[in-house]
């Protein structure tokens, strides 16, 4: 029996074609068998296990560390809207300020009139008490008889009174003033 050259070539690429390879997903039936039997199949399918389970550690890092970053932006969320709240709040407060301030200034204004007006009558309160004073001093040296002096020193008592009133009310203003 001859084997023709046709025959050697179809066994050698069945042979060939049946061969065994470690890899379970080739090699066909020959090489399940052999993967099998040899346990690379086993071995194969561990690896995959041990990958799958570093993988699924690997999201469930990747998870917590998401959950992190949620955490963090949420806080971070927070205190920018707290610093906004915070900005408009010093907005508005400095809003307030200058109205004040201009309140102040038209205030100002009629406060210095009121101290012009309150410097005025002290000056006439002093100039009053002095020419009291020169009055008492002339009652008191001066024997000419114009008047009656039980009289005068009346009317000098009563300006006296009339003066000292004048100053309870002009220190009260002053009072008012610097409040």
């Amino acid at each position: 029996m001859r084997w023709s050259p046709f025959f050697i070539a179809a066994v050698a690429l069945c042979v060939t074609g049946c061969a065994a390879s470690p890899d379970p997903r080739t090699g066909g039936f020959f090489g399940g068998i052999q993967g099998l039997a040899s346990g690379s199949y086993e071995q194969r399918v561990q690896e995959r296990e041990q990958s799958l389970e570093r993988l699924r550690a690997l999201q469930q890092e990747m998870q917590t560390e998401e959950a992190e970053l949620q955490a963090t932006k949420q806080s971070l969320e927070e205190i920018i809207l707290w610093e906004r709240e915070a900005v408009q709040e010093l907005e508005t407060n400095s809003e307030v300020l200058l109205a004040e301030l201009a309140e102040l200034e038209s205030l100002d204004a009629s406060s210095e009139a009121q101290v012009a007006q309150l410097k005025q009558r002290i000056a006439d309160l002093q100039r009053n008490t002095r020419q009291q004073q020169s009055a008492l001093d002339a009652l008191e040296g001066d024997g000419s008889g114009e008047t009656d002096p039980d009289l005068r020193l009346q009317q000098l008592v009563k300006q006296r009174e009339a003066l000292r009133k004048e100053y309870d009310l002009l220190l009260e203003l002053s009072l008012e003033l610097a409040r």
